[in-house]
C-alpha cells in the first residue's frame, strides 16, 4: 500500500456537496484517509462510531468506507447501540483484529432476549486486539464480578489488557495462558488470584498498571 502519511491527515468535513477533489483517489487510499480521520477522532473518550458521518457524502465514500473492515474494528458493546448495530460492526470488520470495549454492567437485548455478553467476548477473543472491561460508577445494573474468570479462551492477537471492574478476581488461566502477544495492562481489580500464578501471568507485560 503506498505510503500517505501527509494525505492522511486530509481534513474531512462531512458535507452533501460533491467532493470532486477525492473521488478520484485510489480506493485503498481514501480507505486509509477514512481510518487516519476515525483514529484522530476516537481518542478517549472512546467513540467508534464518530467516523460514520463520512459515509453520507457520497456514493463512493460510502461503498468504500461500508467495506473497509478496519474501519469497523472498534466495537463498543453498550446499551447506548442496538445490538442489531453491534452485530453489524463485527460482520463488516470480517476477521481484521478488533478494539473492544465492554460495559459489563448493562444488559443487551436481541429479539427481546438478553444477550450473553460473557460468551460473546469469548467469541471475539481470538481477534480482539484490545480488550477494555468496564462499568458505570454508579452501574444500573449489579456488575458480573465473575466476568474475567470465565475469559479462559486463547486471545492470540491481544496486545492490550484494561480490566477496570473493581471487585473482580483475574484468575491465573485467563486466556488460558495464550496470550504471546500481551504488552500493555491496566488493571482496577482489587483481587489477584494468588501471588505465585500472578508472578507467571503478568511475566513477560512490557508495561503495566495495576491500581
Amino acid at each position: 500500500m503506498l505510503q500517505c502519511s501527509a494525505m492522511c491527515r486530509l481534513t474531512i468535513v462531512p458535507t452533501m456537496s460533491s467532493p470532486n477533489a477525492t473521488t478520484d483517489l485510489p480506493t485503498d487510499i481514501l480507505c486509509e484517509v477514512f481510518l487516519n480521520y476515525q483514529q484522530d477522532h476516537n481518542k478517549p473518550p472512546f467513540r467508534p462510531t464518530s467516523w460514520l458521518p463520512v459515509t453520507q457524502v457520497c456514493h463512493e465514500w460510502r461503498v468504500a468506507a461500508l467495506t473497509f473492515p478496519a474501519l469497523w474494528s472498534s466495537i463498543e458493546i453498550t446499551d447506548r447501540y442496538r445490538f442489531e448495530f453491534i452485530e453489524l460492526q463485527i460482520t463488516r470488520s470480517q476477521n481484521h483484529p478488533i478494539n473492544l470495549v465492554v460495559w459489563t454492567d448493562q444488559i443487551l437485548r436481541r429479539d427481546n432476549h438478553v444477550v450473553d455478553l460473557k460468551q460473546l467476548v469469548i467469541s471475539l477473543l481470538h481477534r480482539t486486539k484490545s480488550l477494555v472491561l468496564t462499568r458505570a460508577a454508579q452501574p444500573v445494573h449489579q456488575p458480573d464480578s465473575d466476568f474475567v474468570p470465565d475469559l479462559n479462551s486463547p486471545a492470540p492477537q491481544l496486545r492490550s489488557f484494561s480490566v477496570r471492574l473493581p471487585t473482580t478476581t483475574i484468575p491465573s488461566d485467563v486466556f488460558a495462558h495464550q496470550a504471546p502477544k500481551l504488552e500493555e495492562v491496566d488493571l482496577y481489580v482489587t483481587r489477584l488470584s494468588s501471588a505465585s500464578s500472578s508472578v507467571a501471568l503478568f511475566r513477560g507485560w512490557k508495561r503495566g498498571c495495576f491500581r
